[in-house]
């Protein structure tokens, strides 16, 4: 166990914005905190790193701070340095010999497309490549733990998979990983655990596996063309549908060969399959609205 929260609070003078949260994160694994804006995401991560103190509530933390790397939701560099400065002057931070520094350099550099930009001030780079770099700089030294908070933010979708496959890589070289996203895929398809936490509070914490598991029976995936409400009938307790793909739930699932043969001539169907529910449809119900404002079928189209 390299990281342990337990019953953490934090208040905002009288506003609670961390209540009794508890959970572990274990060696070598991808840990992903899922909530919508406002969660308590961002406060739990600064708790963690020493920015903020719990009023109530302990943090074990088995790992020494030479050890971790950090990417905060605020982005921040030192605007009048070179791509290159930058980076030689965290990894002397970091403490990396001037070999290391080179070699970590040149890789991240060709893996980013910034090989051409290295002699560019930080204030000559675009928000996304200073995004880039950042990201460099939190990895740039193979740390045993990694924490990163909505570290996708603003990115394309190019550079979006860049990320996932280096945090990815990092795993397989026994880095563990913790980040927060309020983007549910994002956590799905990276994360072995996740924490969902909701004003403050743990909604649903575990291995992803076992929570598809638990919260959910078998559920109907269907992708379709055009219109879909020939999906619902008698059979059906629920669906979600997401605009170009839904997922339904039965009353009783092993009627989804009748519900099958009662659908097919009705719906232009491109894919149906027997599936565990996504973490989507377990978050929007066990969650509600993801953003104020919006209903959970508007919010979930936009995910």
């Amino acid at each position: 166990m390299i990281l342990k929260v337990d019953n953490v609070n934090k208040y905002y003078n009288d506003f609670h914005a961390v209540k009794n949260l508890s959970f572990q994160v274990e060696e070598n694994m991808i840990y992903g905190i899922l909530g919508r804006n406002g969660a308590g995401k961002t406060t739990t991560i600064r708790m963690i790193m020493d920015i903020y103190e719990p009023e109530i509530g302990n943090i074990e933390r088995n790992y020494s701070p030479e050890k971790v790397s950090y990417l905060p939701e605020e982005r921040g560099l030192y605007p009048n340095l070179t791509v290159k400065e930058t980076l030689n002057f965290f990894g002397e931070i970091k403490g990396m010999s001037k070999k290391q520094i080179s070699q970590a350099k040149n890789y991240w550099l060709e893996r980013f497309d910034l090989t051409g930009w290295h002699e560019k001030k930080i204030e000559e780079l675009s928000k996304g490549m200073q995004q880039k770099v950042q990201f460099i700089i939190s990895c740039f030294n193979k740390p045993k733990l990694l924490i990163l908070d909505e570290p996708f933010s603003g990115l394309d979708p190019v550079n979006m998979q860049i990320f996932k496959d280096e945090i990815l890589k990092l795993k397989k070289e026994n880095t563990t990983v913790l980040f927060s996203s309020h983007i549910i895929e994002h956590v799905e398809y990276l994360s072995t655990n996740v924490l969902v936490i909701d004003n403050g509070e743990k909604v649903i914490d575990g291995k992803l596996s076992d929570i598809k598991k638990e919260y959910g029976k078998k559920t109907i995936f269907v992708r379709y063309d055009g219109k879909s409400d020939k999906l619902n009938n008698e059979l059906v307790k629920n669906i979600d549908d997401y605009g170009s793909y839904a997922e339904i739930f039965l009353n009783d699932p092993d009627k989804h060969n009748k519900y099958l043969n009662m659908i097919a001539p009705e719906v232009n169907i491109l894919e149906y399959r027997i599936d565990v529910p996504s973490l989507k449809s377990i978050f929007i119900n066990k969650v509600g609205m993801i953003e104020e404002g919006k209903n959970d079928r508007q919010m979930a189209n936009n995910i």
